[in-house]
């Protein structure tokens, strides 16, 4: 595990074992996979694979929630609505980690506590595209700190604040019950403190006022140092005068001097290893949280069970479809065969072959063997025939007369089923010819052509026709 925290122009780096019992820490101006390799003594892969870096209060809100509701679904659910009033950013624009608390209170009115880590996604972009090496895992300074604070400190209290000072920025964090409740932010550290240590007095200063509501007052902070030693006087000669008593916290002796500087890597370090409520996980490139394996198994399960569904579905409406068609197709083959005053020379032999292709394929040769049965005829009446009597009238004017519409809708015909009745069933074609001719009375004998044909003769009153403008508009039915 290598955690690294930038701190000024410099990286404090913590390296340790799985059980973290053994600990390694470093400062250096540039960091990446190869230098981190050999602080650690693992490869470059695996360290990087477990390299952890934490988003500080700059860029961090935390905002806490209580809630009647006890049922985790309930809460996850109304929970965002209640926290989008409380941030200044859209809530689709943030990572937001929640820790869940004990429930406050006795009885039926307790309510449930949630406190979320809430990072804009813009700032996480930011962090980890300034990050010297790609972060397998990103968390924040408050959490980490707490961390560091539980493994070094005799006797943690309940309630609690953290100040810990860098080169560039101070942080306040107020601390109950193992969680991060409040945090503070000063633009200035040692920096500020060489350069102007009034000033950066008065900044922490009202940092502190901040956190000291009304709810503290009166009362003695405990209070941990961390970071830069140089910082720590100037903090405690300032508090006396705004009123704020306080107690520092005893450190065990191997945290005891510089240690506390890197005290920000140490508790990431101690994070990334950590599974449980308290974990935060802005990023975690290498492996799912368990809750999010757990949905995502759920989601899959859940995918392949309706596929299995849809799936079982459509095969049986195609295998009723299938059924029924070759039902139909039975019934019409019987009926052929009784009704039709044919012969099929194998009847069932059709009837039990599978599949409709290889019906319709015995079908089709056993009606074709029988010596008295009749083929199918054609129609008499096709579209080549009809436009050559329709322009018989033009030999001569053939280049002046332009179809414009010719449509040919066969109306009546004999079906399969009527394929061997003893009864013919007569062909009836729909025509519609639209025609540029010079000349009017061209189009007219046409018309009175086609009065006398033999198809025609009967059904006069279906032929219409039109002559305007050098364009006849011709249509008439003709019967078989």
């Amino acid at each position: 595990m290598a955690a690294f925290h930038r701190d000024g122009h410099l990286f404090k780096v913590a390296v340790a074992n799985v059980t973290l019992s053994t600990l390694r820490v470093d400062t250096s101006p540039h960091i990446d996979g190869r230098y981190l390799s050999e602080l650690s003594g693992l490869s470059e892969e695996s360290v990087l694979a477990h390299s952890v870096s934490g988003i500080g209060s700059r860029a961090l809100l935390i905002r806490s929630i209580r809630s009647p509701l006890r049922d985790k679904r309930a809460l996850k659910k109304t929970l965002p609505f209640q926290l989008e009033e409380r941030i200044p950013v859209p809530l689709q624009e943030v990572f937001a980690c929640p820790i869940r608390h004990r429930k406050e209170g006795v009885g039926k009115k307790d309510l449930v506590r949630v406190t979320y880590m809430i990072a804009p996604g813009s700032a996480l972009a930011d962090h980890v595209a300034r990050a010297p090496v790609n972060p397998a895992y990103v968390s924040c300074v408050p959490i980490a700190l707490v961390r560091f604070a539980e493994h070094a400190v005799t006797g943690v209290p309940e309630r609690y604040v953290i100040c810990h000072v860098g080169e560039e920025e101070t942080e306040l964090i107020v601390v109950q019950s193992g969680i991060p409740i409040r945090n503070a932010f000063v633009a200035g550290g040692t920096g500020l403190l060489r350069a102007n240590r009034e000033k950066y007095e008065h900044e922490t200063g009202k940092a502190f006022f901040r956190l000291y509501d009304e709810e503290e007052e009166n009362r003695e902070i405990p209070l941990l140092f961390t970071g830069a030693t140089e910082a720590w006087p100037a903090i405690e000669q300032r508090l006396p005068a705004l009123g704020i008593s306080f107690s520092r916290l005893t450190v065990r002796s191997e945290y005891q001097g510089n240690m506390r500087e890197y005290a920000v890597a140490i508790g990431l370090a101690r994070e990334a290893w950590s599974r449980d409520n308290r974990s935060v996980r802005f990023r975690e490139a290498n492996r799912l949280t368990h809750e999010q394996a757990t949905f995502s198994l759920r989601r899959l399960k859940r995918s392949v069970l309706l596929f299995s569904g849809l799936l079982l579905l459509f095969l049986c409406f195609t295998n009723i479809a299938e059924y029924v068609r070759e039902k139909n197709l039975k019934n019409a083959i019987r009926e052929i065969a009784t009704s039709s005053g044919q012969e099929i020379n194998h009847p069932e032999k059709v009837l039990r072959a599978t599949g409709i292709e290889r019906k319709l394929a015995l079908l089709q040769r056993e009606i074709g063997g029988s010596r008295h049965v009749r083929p199918l005829p054609p129609p008499s009446i096709n579209v080549t025939s009809l436009l050559t009597r329709l322009l018989a009238p033009f030999p001569d004017q053939a280049r002046e007369v332009r179809i414009e519409r010719f449509r040919y809708v066969l109306t009546n015909y004999r079906e399969v089923a009527q394929a061997f009745p003893p009864e013919r069933v007569p062909y009836e074609v729909r025509v519609e010819f639209v025609f540029a001719c010079p000349s009017k009375e061209q189009a007219r004998a046409l018309y009175e052509d086609v009065l006398r044909w033999q198809g025609v003769a009967g059904h006069q009153e279906e032929v219409a026709w039109t002559h305007e403008e050098n364009l006849s508009h011709l249509s008439f039915v003709l019967y078989e």
